[in-house]
């Protein structure tokens, strides 16, 4: 008895200790003018958190007990760190304008120029960058956030399909589950177009997967056509070096970028304000992590997309892929938030793989996999994610989470009558990625 009632004090502290955040309203100014700074990186562990508005101003949410440093960085600005006291005390940051361009100074333990650094690191991403398309096993874990709430929580352990150096953005990767778990989805899709969402107490059954395929895959691809690493991209981007620091026990390069243009076109979609930091290794200059900021609109800004991407690489056998990429997509209606880490590599070459697999992303949307729940298969794989801790936290403390997987699973699909006959090209795809893979 003693033992149950400690049980449950334990989990009733830590989700109050959980639940205590810190929200930091502040603005970033220049020192000397006095105008505000937009488009300044807030960054913690090298992952970009958040960032400055048009007026200079930042939102961050935190938990009390966090003691990483957060660095606001940008290319034309000296980089500043604060601890959470700080920044709670002193909300308002100034920065000192720098114009630390990559052709002005020699870093002299190296005696190699900044140029010449990133000269090499664009030679070596291209010479070592996965160029043919390949398989990965991966696990996608994914939350929507709509307004103030978190309606639904997504979990894919299976294969994905990734095209290499083949980067035409029509032909999306495609994401085929093997086991999955995922909370009721409390959405519907709208009839008018330019709506996606309503509030409706009726259900949307699918719309986990298909904001992954349709948000993350599509400006995955934009990203990778314009990396700055790449040919194209180092023609887009300006570049700074900030300075160096010590990552998984390398030490390595900062370079801060953005895009030379307010605006700025891949594949003829524009794009806003694109900024970013990457990370390579003082050794070789081989690429080890980049963040990116953009935004993405049709017509105007102020109906435009923000995303931010977080990337880290891995070498395997002297070639680059990724090794796990955490995502936040922020829609005029709701949010998109997840990580997709990579578990294996199948480095086989696959021949003339667009004539054996139509890349449709959405294709697995209503497959038996994806539709069902195998409790068993989920009872030792942890649900928690760092990077997701507070939106995991909302929907799963002091809830049977078992139940709650159980209900999505049985959740009515609607399909369109142009979507029903899949049962072939699904089979034909599995059969076509075992092949290749073994």
């Amino acid at each position: 008895m003693t033992k149950s009632i400690l049980t449950f004090y334990f989990i009733c502290l830590n989700t109050f200790l959980y639940s205590q955040n810190i929200n930091i309203t502040g603005r970033v100014l220049d020192v000397e003018s006095k105008k505000p700074i937009p488009d300044v990186l807030i960054i913690v562990n090298h992952n970009i958190i958040a960032y400055s508005d048009i007026n200079g101003k930042y939102i961050l949410e935190l938990p009390k007990s966090f003691k990483n440093e957060i660095v606001f960085s940008h290319i034309s600005y000296e980089t500043k760190s604060y601890n959470l006291n700080n920044l709670v005390n002193h909300s308002e940051i100034s920065l000192k304008n720098t114009n630390n361009y990559l052709d002005e100074i020699v870093i002299s333990s190296t005696k190699i120029s900044k140029k010449e650094i990133l000269k090499i690191a664009t030679k070596n991403y291209k010479n070592k960058i996965r160029k043919e398309s390949y398989w990965s096993s991966v696990n996608l874990k994914q939350v929507l956030k709509y307004k103030d709430s978190v309606p639904c929580y997504l979990e894919v352990d299976g294969n994905l399909f990734s095209l290499g150096d083949d980067r035409n953005v029509w032909n999306w990767p495609i994401l085929v589950p093997e086991e999955s778990r995922r909370t009721k989805e409390n959405f519907i899709k709208s009839k008018a177009e330019k709506k996606l969402l309503k509030e409706r107490n009726q259900l949307y059954s699918n719309f986990g997967l298909e904001s992954f395929n349709s948000a993350f895959l599509l400006h995955y691809g934009f990203f990778e056509n314009g990396h700055p690493l790449s040919k194209n991209g180092r023609n887009l981007y300006r570049f700074s070096i900030k300075n160096t620091i010590e990552l998984d026990n390398e030490k390595c390069y900062v370079i801060n970028y953005e895009a030379k243009k307010p605006i700025t076109k891949i594949k003829s979609w524009p794009f806003y304000k694109i900024r970013g930091q990457i990370i390579v290794t003082k050794e070789n200059l081989t690429l080890k992590k980049i963040t990116s900021l953009f935004r993405r609109f049709k017509k105007n800004k102020e109906d435009g997309i923000d995303v931010i991407f977080t990337i880290n690489y891995q070498l395997i056998n002297d070639i680059i892929y990724p090794k796990n990429i955490s995502y936040d997509i922020k829609f005029p209606q709701f949010e998109s938030k997840g990580i997709l880490n990579f578990k294996n590599i199948y480095e086989a070459k696959i021949e003339n793989y667009r004539k054996k697999i139509s890349s449709n992303r959405y294709l697995f949307r209503f497959s038996e996999v994806y539709n069902k729940y195998n409790s068993l298969y989920w009872k030792s794989k942890p649900l928690r994610s760092e990077f997701l801790i507070n939106e995991l936290n909302s929907i799963f403390n002091k809830k049977n989470t078992d139940s709650i997987f159980l209900e999505g699973a049985k959740q009515k699909i609607f399909v369109k009558k142009n979507e029903l006959n899949l049962e072939q090209p699904e089979k034909k795809i599995l059969s076509l990625m075992y092949r290749d893979m073994n």
